[in-house]
């Protein structure tokens, strides 16, 4: 291999692209609106397309045709914007989990409690806690409570304090913490 390889030399760095997320500036316009990857697609490592796509048909039949109050057939703007309002909040709310993802935060997350599993008696409160968290967690990357304002700011507080107490956050790959602020009109909290 060494007279074979002689004559080779290193190319450019591979380019690497995280967060496929790619979503619309407008939701609608005259005659048309949007529904599922047609307005913004989520990247696929959280795989909501036909959940998203259900869901933003039943958000638009909500806002625009239950929400029209006349009997002409005039375009419900007021409820297009409502849809359009819902719809960003919501694609909003799954980059940020996206960003937890590529970020490290969520494994971090994951270790810490595993490390509190271990370290904790099985009836402890701290234990009870990992717990939730973890049901949270599962609940936003299912598409189920992504844009719930609640479990935003379990996550949120969970990577900001977990993190530091128990693991090594050196290990992963760790940026500032940029919160965004999630409204939600729909308090989920997946409990169930």
């Amino acid at each position: 291999m060494s007279v074979s390889g002689r004559e080779r030399c290193r190319r450019p760095d591979v380019v690497t692209y995280s967060n496929y997320q790619l979503v619309s500036e407008k939701a609608f316009g005259k005659g048309w609106g949007f529904l599922g990857d047609a307005y913004g697609f989520v990247d696929a490592v959280l795989s909501p397309g036909v959940f998203m796509a259900l869901e933003s048909a039943s958000l638009f039949d909500t806002h625009v045709i239950k929400g029209k109050r006349n009997k002409k057939k005039e375009i419900n703007y007021a409820g297009l914007e409502r849809y359009s309002k819902d719809i960003s909040q919501w694609h909003e709310s799954c980059g940020t989990v996206i960003d937890y993802i590529y970020n490290g935060r969520l494994s971090g997350l994951f270790e810490a409690g595993q490390n509190v599993s271990k370290n904790t008696s099985k009836y402890s409160l701290l234990r009870l806690i990992e717990w939730h968290i973890h049901r949270v967690i599962a609940c936003m990357v299912s598409g189920a409570a992504t844009r719930s304002k609640y479990n935003q700011e379990i996550l949120y507080y969970s990577c900001r304090h977990f993190l530091s107490i128990y693991i090594d956050s050196t290990r992963y790959k760790m940026k500032p913490f940029l919160r965004k602020s999630h409204l939600s009109s729909q308090e989920n909290l997946c409990l169930n």
